[in-house]
């Protein structure tokens, strides 16, 4: 059995302080436990994926306390002949609320350092319809003398929309 699915975190360990649910998984016998040598395995989006669960920290000043919440982040990609798709990351991010109180005006930013290569030479913009960031480059760095980058109609490119889905 591949270690990425024996290891596969669907449940927490609720005598730590975690959620009994953690990573989502197909749960064939429906008894909300991960058992993998029943054949049971992560439900992931696409071909590949790479899962993690954060939780927010408190601001050192203590102004802003940290949500008690879990973050679900799933990177992954899909194997395919497109190129563009194949050459696509996407993330997804799932929010629990796990204080037992409702939340209102809660708002979520990224924070996008979209330097490609070397800084000096990117080139940001956006696209107000499509609600999406983007970058490209011109030059690449090698050392310290910058070279004329030579990728044919391929030019290195990072964009960022959200998909707003619930």
């Amino acid at each position: 059995m591949p270690y990425s699915i024996a290891s596969w975190p669907g449940n927490g360990d609720v005598v730590n302080g975690e959620p009994d649910q953690l990573a989502p998984y197909v749960d064939h016998n429906s008894n909300g436990i991960h058992g993998p040598t029943t054949g049971e395995y992560p439900l992931i989006r696409g071909d590949q994926a790479v899962n993690s669960v954060q939780h927010p920290i408190a601001d050192l000043d203590g102004l802003h306390p940290a949500l008690p919440m879990d973050i679900h982040v799933l990177h992954y990609v899909y194997s395919s002949a497109d190129e563009d798709l194949w050459n696509t990351v996407f993330t997804n991010h799932r929010f629990i609320n796990r204080s037992g109180s409702s939340f209102t005006n809660v708002r979520i930013r990224t924070f996008n350092d979209f330097d490609i290569g070397c800084s000096s030479d990117d080139f940001a913009g956006c696209d107000h319809c499509w609600i999406c960031s983007s970058c490209t480059t011109g030059m690449i760095m090698t050392g310290l003398v910058p070279m004329p980058l030579d990728t044919g109609n391929n030019h290195p490119h990072k964009g960022v929309c959200p998909s707003m889905q619930r």
